[in-house]
């Protein structure tokens, strides 16, 4: 009986080892064969993409453009419904973006038809074509290469419907790349020109006239032939000169010349000649725009005040006299300045306001420079130290967005202006802080509110204290993960940790203020460091009581951390959030988060200013006879120099010479300090209403002290130009003593240097006449424009930093020359493309990793099934 047992137990297993291997075994079959053999058949429809030249280059000269494109987007509609293909169509002018698709062509008709809502075909980009200065073709090659390069799709065909030229970045690299992967390139050429344009293109004045001379301007223009080379009559350029004395203004008629050559494309270009009248001393802004015919002349007191924004409008400076100029430089988000600080002008000052990024391009033109809370990093550094060495003056102001890039003048790097200032920042050390930004994650701060926020942190981070380490957790049903975190020693450091907050974004769901507090008091158990929390909420919150709230905070307050409320909104629950503030305290009102900013600075930076001082008094008697004069002139306006600011806390810096002081302190307010043979000054505070309102109305006390620092007379006997002229860069008035050749870095806006060699000219010729120089031709040194200029529109204005064999030589101002959009000078698209190359296929599949394994388990298992038998059998 145990036999016959043992039998069937090893007939069992036998026959579960063989199941097994045979299980196994089609396993590993199944999973070795691949499920497509041979390339994938295409899964998706062909593709005809179509790429439209929307830039004024195309539309402008064009009375029917969008009308011209509707008729051929139907043709191409007709053509992809014959071999039943989509649609896909992006247009480009300045920028780039989808208009259509990929999608039926019966659907773009459809739109084309008006059965369908979509904007006329062009108008969605051209519509700001006309002032913009761009042609990126490569930036619509790349918006439609994803869909161009899909291998599930049958056929790839792209059709190019242009004038042929870019601007910006060479699409070349982007075409070939297309049809080496299979992509059949197609060219539609635009209709023939219907249009006559005449454009401004530059405009030259004279650096200097004497007041009461007259004057001239010469004007390049060009004018744009329509089909056929028809001549229309010309319309008239309408001028105007504002300044003191008023405003002149006038008509200019400009005629052909009857030896005028057309270029290829159809253009006429030549240069007039534009007499001024007399005006008096000061800083007059002459500007200049193409009207129709008979339109009469009148002040052109709105446009562009610069170069590079149009060829139907222009401008430029012209500087009448000796009187003294200064250069007020506000942040974009400041309001104008009052009426009342154009008063400068009758003591001999005439302002010009500029933004930061203008600044580089007045400072040839200006005697000193006055900045509005502007931070330092913010400035052309060594343009404005080549100036302030020069005899320029430099007064800043400082506010809280100053604060943010103020570094001491021993950690500041080269270039940064920070080294120059008379002060240094105060209260840099103290006892370290963890500062917590707590925003409510529900759906109500999603979208703009919270971009709101980022903003906010974008400025508060660079000017907190050193020894604060700041953080941005969100909370909903509970306390998120630490979102950001800072923890810099300087501005610098601090702003380079910043990109996180980029991609930061709110988590949405529920609410419970309580529990998220509880938790972050908890996750500060073993931390002595004291802490600030800022709860940025609307209050709707699960419940909350004022029981429940004070054991909350009693929590907080064993954690060592203070508690700031911020009520966002104006429905926020002023029932739920007070719950949680105790005695004193008080409910901080942020409204839509439009001056959240303020807010957090007052909250997080109150150990870095000062509020209301006593007094403000006159620090002492200055070494330099020029403020001894500042100073008695100040105090003659009145007994009190400035009503109760709020002034930035600040330590003298090396050599400064103290003006103003805080009473009873003594903490600096305002300070000078010699460089080169220029002055620099700092303000502890800045006209703004809640740091110096008493400054809004009227720089007031700062008078003298503006007039001095303009007063000291900036040599330009040294001063070089740089511009361009026919292909090649030119750098005028160069020291005899400059070494040969010359390399200059060419600094954008945004982006690394472009390098430049500057020979010296073997030509001999004098440019003499309005605009020209009459300069010793040794002192004049040229090279070909740089290629990388391409990429930068008309009137990119650019730092040109000239080195030598001792370092940086100096720093000028440089305005791109383009290529502009309507200069017909943009480089055209290259039509000798590598014919198309095979379609890609998708790979094909390998076998799965798990077959082998399962193979070698299939086949044990069948060599253990068949030994059981083996031996039974040699045992009988």
């Amino acid at each position: 009986m145990r036999g016959s047992d043992r039998n069937r137990g090893s007939t069992a297993l036998e026959l579960l080892l063989l199941a097994g291997a045979i299980v196994a075994l089609t396993l590993a079959t199944i999973l070795a064969r691949p499920k497509v053999r041979g390339a994938r058949a295409p899964a998706l429809p062909g593709l005809r993409a179509i790429c439209l030249d929307a830039s004024a280059s195309a539309t402008g000269p064009r009375r029917q453009w969008p009308r011209q494109v509707g008729r051929f987007l139907r043709e191409q509609c007709a053509l992809a419904q014959a071999k039943g293909h989509e649609i896909l169509v992006v247009e480009y002018a300045a920028s780039a973006q989808r208009t259509f698709g990929p999608g039926s062509p019966a659907e773009l008709l459809a739109h084309l038809d008006g059965r369908q809502t979509l904007l006329v075909p062009g108008e969605r980009v051209a519509a700001t074509a006309s002032s913009s200065a761009g042609s990126h073709l490569a930036e619509a090659l790349e918006v439609m290469t994803p869909n161009l390069l899909d291998p599930q799709r049958s056929e790839l065909i792209l059709v190019l419907y242009g004038d042929g030229t870019y601007t910006a970045a060479d699409p070349a690299p982007a075409l070939e790349l297309l049809a080496r992967g299979g992509v059949q390139v197609e060219w539609a050429d635009l209709d023939p020109p219907t249009r006559v344009r005449l454009g401004i293109e530059d405009i030259h004045l004279p650096p200097s006239v004497a007041a009461g001379a007259p004057s001239a301007a010469r004007l390049e223009l060009y004018w744009q032939l329509a089909s056929g080379g028809s001549t229309a009559r010309l319309p008239q350029l309408n001028w105007s000169l504002s300044g003191p004395g008023g405003a002149a203004h006038g008509v200019a008629r400009p005629e052909l010349p009857p030896a005028a050559s057309t270029e290829p494309g159809g253009r006429l270009r030549w240069s007039i000649r534009l007499d001024l009248p007399p005006r008096e001393a000061g800083s007059h802004q002459f500007r200049v725009a193409v009207a129709p015919a008979g339109t009469p002349p009148g002040e052109l007191s709105s446009g562009p005040s610069a170069l590079g924004a149009g060829d139907q409008r222009a401008g430029a400076w012209l500087n009448v006299g000796q009187r003294l100029r200064l250069a007020v430089v506000q942040r974009e988000d400041a309001p104008a300045l009052s009426p009342g600080w154009r008063a400068l002008s009758q003591q001999g000052l005439d302002l010009r306001s500029v933004h930061a990024d203008q600044l580089l391009g007045v400072l040839s033109e200006v005697d000193a420079v006055l900045t509005l809370d502007v931070g330092p990093a913010e400035l052309p550094g060594h343009a404005m130290q080549a100036f302030i060495d020069s005899g320029g003056g430099w007064l800043a102001t400082i506010g809280w967005h100053f604060l943010g890039s103020w570094t001491s003048a021993g950690q500041a790097q080269e270039g940064d202006l920070s080294r120059l200032l008379p002060l240094d920042p105060g209260n840099e050390g103290g006892t370290p802080r963890d500062v917590v930004l707590l925003v409510d994650g529900s759906g109500s701060m999603a979208g703009e509110p919270f971009e709101r926020v980022r903003e906010a942190l974008f400025e508060l981070v660079p000017a907190a204290l050193p020894v604060d380490r700041l953080e941005l957790r969100f909370f909903n049903e509970s306390l998120g993960p630490v979102e950001f975190r800072s923890t810099g020693q300087t501005p610098a450091e601090r702003r380079r940790e910043l990109s996180p907050l980029l991609g930061a974004a709110v988590p949405h769901g529920g609410t419970d203020i309580l529990y998220a507090l509880g938790q972050l008091s908890k996750s500060r158990e073993r931390t002595d460091a004291p802490g600030l929390v800022l709860l940025l909420s609307d209050g709707r919150s699960t419940a909350v009581s004022a029981e429940a709230g004070a054991q909350v905070r009693a929590g907080l307050m064993r954690a060592r951390l203070d508690l700031s409320v911020l009520a966002v909104g104006e429905h926020a629950d002023r029932g739920c959030l007070p719950s949680l503030l105790i005695r004193g305290e008080e409910l901080i009102e942020a409204g839509d988060l439009s001056s959240l900013a303020g807010l957090l600075q007052r909250e997080v930076n109150q150990r870095r200013v000062r509020i209301d001082p006593d007094q403000i008094a006159v620090g002492g008697e200055p070494k330099d006879l020029l403020f001894r004069d500042v100073l008695a002139a100040q105090q003659a306006a009145g007994p009190v120099l400035l009503a109760s600011p709020t002034c930035a806390r600040a330590e003298w810096g090396a050599g400064s010479d103290a003006l103003w002081v805080t009473q009873p302190e003594g903490e600096p307010l305002l300070a000078v300090k010699r460089h080169g043979q220029g002055w620099v000054g700092a303000l502890a505070t800045t006209p703004e209403s809640a740091w110096a309102p008493g400054l809004l109305d009227a720089p007031g006390p700062l008078t003298p002290l503006l007039m001095a620092l303009a007063g000291g007379g900036v040599d330009r006997s040294t001063e070089v130009v740089l511009g361009h002229e026919g292909g090649q860069l030119i750098l005028d008035h160069v020291p005899l003593s400059w070494p040969e050749p010359l390399t200059c870095e060419l600094w954008p806006p945004l982006g690394e240097a472009i390098q430049w060699v500057a020979e010296p000219t073997a030509s001999s010729v004098l440019r003499v006449g309005v605009g020209g120089s009459a300069l010793d031709p040794r002192r004049r040194r040229m090279g070909p424009v740089p290629g990388e200029l391409a990429a930068f529109p008309r009137g990119t204005l650019m730092e040109a930093r000239i080195l030598g064999g001792a370092g940086l030589l100096a720093s000028v101002p440089y305005l791109s020359p383009g290529p502009a959009e309507w200069s017909g000078v943009s480089p055209r698209v290259s039509r000798d493309l590598p014919a198309a190359g095979p379609k890609p296929v998708l790979p094909q599949p390998g076998p799965h990793p798990l077959a082998p394994w399962f193979l070698g388990l299939g086949l044990t298992l069948g060599f253990a099934a068949g030994l059981a038998p083996l031996r039974r059998l040699w045992s009988h």
